[in-house]
């Protein structure tokens, strides 16, 4: 349209002179003076046409220079003279095919510094309607500008002058009255220089502007003129209709009719406009539109609003101003107030649904941002239109979806997942890729899914794409993204990174900025932690909220500890940001990003040796250390074999006078009979030595001259012998690390290098030697770096005696070693172990022995050395792989650690000095000491204990128990709230102070402990392993990452375990450091307890599939299963209700959407175990109870769906698999039958489970199918029961599992395993259902 094509240009003048190169910032205009003259008719009572001269004066700052002066002209706007300099004329088209636009431009010469020059412009408007505001912004700096307006009195009624962008700091104004007209005078001083840049605002936000208003009384008015344009008939009006007939043929309703008209315009009607005279102005007929296939907004929009109306929907012109405009009508109305037209489509209820022919991928009701926000001027009447806003975009209807789970491999991440792009990104993509040449569009997948992971490198992506959304799959590598500082590794997601899209250089910016539109990035990242490693630091929970942004980033492990799950979501709220508000937005995003970029630090998950800063350690140090935390690049060498390392570490095995390591010894005993191999004989040794030496490179960086670290060598022998082909694939490979070095500018600070040996003795007694160089293969990642080496072994057969090693070298420069654990008993027997160590008297060697482990046989002191030794004979095989089982409670282990009490970097430095020594005696006096020194975030205890002091006003009567437990609940309302992440101890200190604080008369005191599935509290190897909890009374309150546990919930492996508490208070100095012992309460099966109420009926038109809805109500640690299907705000939300506190902020429409499709994803995994069925359509479910509050303990869930494969038929008869809606059950096969140690459970549980399955209409049930089901196993240590009946057209199973005892002797072994037995083969049961009238006795079916 003209009209706004016009209006565009009265912003884009200014900006024209940008495009014709000069130096801006050598010249100024030093005045600019602006006349307008308005030209009555010769009556008197309208307007005839504008007079608009403008003057410039420049001036050259620096040196000479050229400057550029420009405006604009057409068939209705004519030039008049241009003086000044050289004088040109070009035209002058945007974004159209063809315009009358042209621009005159002169260039006044400035031949030094200082001198001055003008030029000047006289137009004269022949449709003055086109004049409509005059705008004050250049690329120069204006000094002083000058704006005068002519109104002859016998137009002065009717127009009138209105500042846009102008307050009144900025200008003054004079009005004088001459004669037979009123002269109006702006006087503005000072106006930057425009510095337009891709994410400056739009010009019309911030350019001063003087409107004329007048050329329309009101927007009804401007509405009749605009129409006017508007073809009243087409003569191809039936050509228009029969294509929307056609284009609709299969549509249900007129929601579908208006997207298969909106999706047609789109897809054929060709974005082209011709600009000249009225044809700007005037849109061609819907017909000539559709026969053409192309046109501009108008045509779009006129045949968008003709089909539709010819298939009965009430569909209208709209005519808008886009963002960049900035006006609305009934503000301004002008014809400057519009640029574009669309359409809308009126609905029942006043509602509007508004449709952009030209925004080739918007859908009906989801336009583009930049008209959302925006004034419509909506066609009704001839006389009247209709003024409605097009709604504004909310950040959730353009958003970018990222789910990626990032794997280790070397110093690189591989990450594998989605990005999915909806809303505005989407359309982005999608144009994007139209423009892109087809054979170059895989690469602009490969960018799409790698833009915000710096450096990653594509390695497979596919893209799927539908009607409103584009989905990018693949997989990527990001090299050098984990760092590795020795004991430490330091893991770089990247996640960050998405923020750069929205930062802003505020260098030399002289007005605001904008972030593009309200859009949503949402990053779900899933780390996979690599097996025996562990999150020794997360990056702390961070948010951002302020007018512009909100965010957050929460990181946590999963219950299981095998994964990290790192979640940041930011959405743009405004994209404008005020000038004076820069810094603030800068400052804001800024700590956002920091925070954001805190890498995760995995450690071994047997070694709890941290590098940590000293408070008192030198400032060079101190930079070295923030240099291997931050910058240290660990540099593994390539993992083909260092043939010189390689044969030194043979030559010192090989030749080791060891006679036990006899291919030939005699294993006769009866340990050994049946089993697929034997251990003839293992061998482990550790020496460890203190270096002290002189290190030039350490002292020019630190100053420190000597090396400080723990050099050492390990070795770990075996000789085994192959009895039968089971055991091939236990030993046919192996995996060895690759070396590890780290290096900060030269100095080494620790490193690990491995090796491996082996050699084979044939049955006939011939000796191989296996050739490591030949036998490897390379487990490689990228950029040249491999994560592990690959040793096979070939030749291994029945009678094959393998004698393997793997020989390891350490250097820990100012750390201490790795924690290092032996286990005696292996999978296979062993007829000779012998563990040896010899460790120098400087440093310490700290060790726990437990489950039987014998300690040194040996201790003695050789030299400069502490040595220690242990030889064993005998020792039989256990089988790991068993159900009910805790290696660190029933396998013979020393654990212990080698520690450099000088280091400066360890954690572990020990005040205690060198030597050889048990930890126990010093387990519970460590403990303490962390209890006295840990400190602990105040805001959050302030914070509840203010909630809890209005609770209890509001609880008169409440017990002390009672506020026990709400102090519980408010500690950890108060933590989500303020988003302080508190470890075990700190959240056990806060919680002991809040007690304290209400001066409840049970105080809190902290106790130690340690689950099952880890050693005892008594054998643990430090005091850092143990579990910190809270004794109030007789209760006890843990600390919990999940959000079932309910005050004095005990979690899994807890029950029942030894622990000692504090006496005293942990804040204050009279903290007992000698502790005293207690046994956690045990907990009964009726405290743990899974119960699920089902209600089943079967599908008549399709028997092969069920419907189900089962209630699901859980305690104690039961309610475990459902961990990880609760949103965060659910909780809150929860603990605010019992509190009597405020709900979480309401979650916008689309954030709700996108985290229920989450916890659906989550809920429908939870069912598919549930109902032990892997097709699960999961229609509904409802989240009752979360069962984190003392009024409501108990977790409550209803799940309801649709099964498929759970029936099957037998002749006429069909078959219900009832079994599986007990859950899945374990199945205890092979070795895992034979047991001779005890039963360790999570707790003592139990499973209830009501089954009722409606009997379908013209069925009956076979009797004999009911009737079997019946089961009653019955043990003082389990139970399995089941009761089935017909009930009032019903059948109905009634079922219980119960395992009594959270730790059970072998001896109740097969009372137990005849329960899981019976249990496994429960799942499997059926009854039939038979037709009625079908009686025969072959179709009888008894399945059980």
């Amino acid at each position: 349209m003209k009209a706004g094509f016009i209006i565009s240009l009265f912003f884009y003048i200014p900006m024209i002179a940008f495009a014709i190169h000069d130096d801006a910032s050598n010249i100024v205009i030093e005045n600019l003076t602006e006349h307008v003259r308005l030209i009555p008719d010769k009556t008197g009572t309208a307007l005839k046409e504008i007079k608009h001269s403008t003057q410039y004066t420049f001036r050259a700052k620096h040196s000479a220079g050229n400057a550029i002066a420009t405006t604009y002209y057409d068939d209705d706007i004519s030039i008049d003279k241009a003086t000044g300099g050289d004088v040109s004329y070009k035209p002058f088209i945007i974004n159209v095919f063809y315009s009358d636009s042209k621009i005159c431009i002169v260039k006044a010469s400035l031949p030094k510094k200082g001198a001055t020059a003008k030029a000047s412009f006289k137009r004269t408007f022949t449709k003055p309607e086109y004049f409509c505001r005059l705008s004050v912004g250049e690329k120069y700096h204006i000094e002083r500008a000058v704006l005068k307006f002519e109104i002859p009195d016998c137009l002065a009624g009717r127009y009138t002058l209105k500042p846009q962008n102008m307050p009144d700091s900025m200008y003054s104004v004079e009005k004088v009255q001459e004669k037979d007209r009123l002269i109006v005078t702006y006087y503005l001083k000072g106006q930057k220089k425009l510095t337009p840049s891709s994410d400056s605002p739009p010009v019309s936000a911030t350019i001063p502007q003087i409107n004329l208003l007048g050329h329309f009384s009101d927007v009804d008015c401007l509405y009749r003129y605009l129409l006017s344009y508007i073809p009243a008939d087409d003569p191809g009006a039936r050509y228009v209709a029969d294509k929307a007939a056609e284009v609709t043929a299969d549509c249900r309703d007129d929601n579908e009719k208006i997207k298969a008209v909106n999706d047609f315009v789109h897809a054929n009607i060709r974005y082209l406009a011709v600009v000249h005279g009225e044809s700007g102005q005037r849109p061609d007929p819907a017909s000539e539109v559709l026969r053409k296939r192309f046109g501009d907004c108008k045509g779009s929009a006129i045949l968008t609003r003709d089909m539709l109306r010819a298939v009965g929907i009430d569909a209208r012109l709209v005519w808008i101003g886009t963002r960049d405009i900035g006006t609305d009508w009934t503000d301004i109305p002008n014809i400057s107030s519009g640029n574009h037209m669309i359409s809308a489509v009126m609905l029942p209820g006043d509602s509007i649904m508004f449709l952009d022919g030209t925004s080739t991928y918007s859908t009906p009701g989801n336009q583009p941002y930049g008209i959302t926000g925006c004034q419509a001027m909506i066609e009704d009447t001839p006389d009247r239109c209709i003024i409605r806003r097009v709604p504004h975009t909310l950040p959730g209807h353009n958003l970018r979806d990222e789910h990626l789970t990032l794997t280790l491999d070397g110093n690189h991440l591989s990450a594998q997942g989605t990005v999915s792009l909806t809303g505005a990104f989407y359309r982005q993509a999608r144009s994007a890729a139209d423009d892109i040449i087809p054979g170059l569009r895989q690469e602009f997948y490969e960018h799409i899914f790698c833009n915000t992971m710096p450096g990653a490198r594509p390695v497979e992506i596919s893209c799927t794409v539908t009607a409103d959304s584009m989905l990018v799959t693949g997989t990527a590598t990001m090299p050098a993204a984990v760092k590795d500082a020795g004991v430490n590794s330091y893991v770089d997601t990247k996640i960050a990174s998405r923020l750069d899209n929205i930062k802003i250089d505020t260098a030399g910016r002289t007005s605001g900025a904008s972030i593009g539109f309200p859009s949503t990035i949402r990053c779900y990242v899933t780390v996979e932690l690599p097996d025996g490693m562990t999150a020794a630091h997360l990056p702390p929970e961070c948010s951002i909220n302020n007018n512009w942004l909100t965010g957050c980033m929460t990181c946590s492990t999963t219950p299981d500890q095998r994964s990290i799950n790192l979640t940041m979501t930011i959405a743009v709220t405004n994209p404008d940001i005020p000038f004076d508000m820069l810094k603030e937005y800068d400052a804001d995003l800024s700590r956002f990003i920091k925070a954001c970029g805190s890498n995760i630090v995995l450690k071994n998950s047997e070694n709890i040796i941290e590098m940590q800063t000293m408070i008192k350690y030198r400032h060079c140090l101190r930079q070295l250390l923030i240099l291997i935390i931050v910058t240290g690049i660990p540099t593994g060498a390539r993992a083909d074999i260092d043939r010189k390392f390689h044969d030194k570490a043979a030559q010192a095995v090989w030749s080791m006078d060891m006679p036990q390591f006899d291919p030939d010894t005699d294993l006769s005993d009866s340990i050994y009979s049946g089993k697929a191999a034997v251990y003839i004989a293992r061998y482990r040794l550790l020496k460890a030595t203190h270096d002290e030496s002189l290190n030039n490179t350490k002292a020019m960086m630190t100053g420190i001259r000597n090396t400080n670290a723990i050099n050492a060598v390990g070795i770990d022998r075996a000789m085994v012998k192959i009895l039968d082909s089971s055991a091939l694939d236990q030993f046919n490979s192996f995996e060895i690390p690759a070396p590890q070095k780290l290096d900060v500018y030269g100095l080494t600070m620790s490193s690990v290098t491995p090796t491996f040996g082996a050699r084979i003795t044939k049955p006939d007694g011939t000796v191989e030697n296996i050739d490591i160089e030949e036998a490897l293969t390379v487990t490689q990642g990228k950029n040249n770096s491999d994560a592990s080496y690959k040793i096979t072994i070939p030749g291994l057969e029945p009678g094959t005696v393998l004698d393997y090693f793997f020989y390891t070298e350490y250097f820990m420069d100012e750390i201490s070693m790795p924690a290092l654990k032996f286990i005696f008993m292996k999978e296979y027997p062993t007829k000779d172990f012998m563990l040896e160590m010899a460790v120098s008297s400087s440093l310490a060697m700290e060790y726990s022995h437990y489950n039987g482990a014998p300690d040194f046989s040996r201790k003695w002191t050789d030299g400069k050395y502490n040595c220690l030794s242990l030889h064993l004979s005998g020792m039989d095989a256990i089988e790991t792989t068993m159900p009910f089982f805790s290696e660190a409670r029933q396998v013979p282990c020393i654990e212990f650690r080698i520690i450099n009490p000088t280091a400066r970097m360890s954690s572990l430095r020990s005040t205690r000095g060198g030597g050889v020594r048990i930890t126990a005696p010093y387990l519970l006096s460590d403990a303490a000491s962390d209890i006295k020194n840990e400190k602990s975030p105040e805001k959050t205890l302030k914070d509840a204990t203010s909630i809890m002091k209005k609770w209890k006003k509001n609880n008169p009567d409440a017990s002390m128990r009672e506020i026990v437990d709400a102090a519980f609940v408010a500690l950890n309302f108060s933590c989500q709230k303020n988003q302080e992440r508190h470890h075990q101890l700190q959240f056990c200190k806060s919680y002991s102070r809040l007690l304290e604080n209400l001066s409840t008369k049970l105080p809190g005191r902290v106790a130690i402990s340690s689950p099952r599935n880890a050693a005892r509290i008594d054998d643990l190897a430090s005091h850092s392993q143990a579990h910190y909890f809270v004794t109030v009374g007789d209760s006890c309150y843990f600390p919990s990452n999940s959000p079932l546990i309910a005050p004095g919930d005990i979690p899994e492996y807890f029950d029942s375990e030894k622990a000692y508490i504090y006496d005293g208070a942990p804040y204050r100095d009279n903290l007992h450091t000698a502790a005293r012992s207690f046994t956690i309460p045990r907990s009964r099966p009726k405290d743990n307890t899974y119960e699920t109420v089902s209600e089943v009926r079967l599908h008549l038109d399709s028997i092969w599939t069920m419907n189900v809805s089962t209630t699901f109500t859980a305690n104690g640690t039961a309610k475990d299963m459902m961990n990880g299907t609760i949103l965060p705000y659910e909780v809150q939300d929860e603990y605010a209700r019992f509190l009597g506190q405020s709900p979480s902020k309401p979650l916008d429409r689309d954030q709700l959407l996108f985290l229920t499709t989450l916890q659906r994803k989550e809920m429908t995994e939870r069912a598919k175990l549930m109902w032990d069925c892997d097709r699960v359509l999961l229609y509904n479910y409802e989240v009752k109870s979360i069962g984190c509050t003392p009024d409501r303990p108990v977790a409550t869930f209803l799940l309801e769906g649709m099964l498929l494969d759970m029936t099957s038929t037998a002749g006429s008869d069909i078959l219900v698999n009832i079994g599986k809606l007990i859950g899945h059950q374990y199945e205890v096969k092979g070795m895992q039958r034979k047991r001779d140690i005890s039963v360790i459970n999570p707790s003592a549980y139990q499973q209830r489970h009501t089954i009722r399955l409606e009997i379908p209409e013209g069925y009956e049930v076979v009797p004999q199918s009911v009737t079997a089901l019946n089961r009653n196993i019955s043990s003082p240590v389990a139970t399995f029961f089941v009761e089935a009946s017909i009930d009032n057209g019903y059948v109905v199973l009634r079922t219980i599992e119960r395992h009594s005892a959270s730790v059970a002797p072998a001896s109740a072994w097969p009372d137990i395993l005849k329960v899981l037995d019976t249990a496994f083969e429960f799942n499997s049961a059926t009854i039939a259902l038979r037709r009625l009238g079908n009686n025969s006795e072959s179709q009888s079916t008894t399945p059980n």
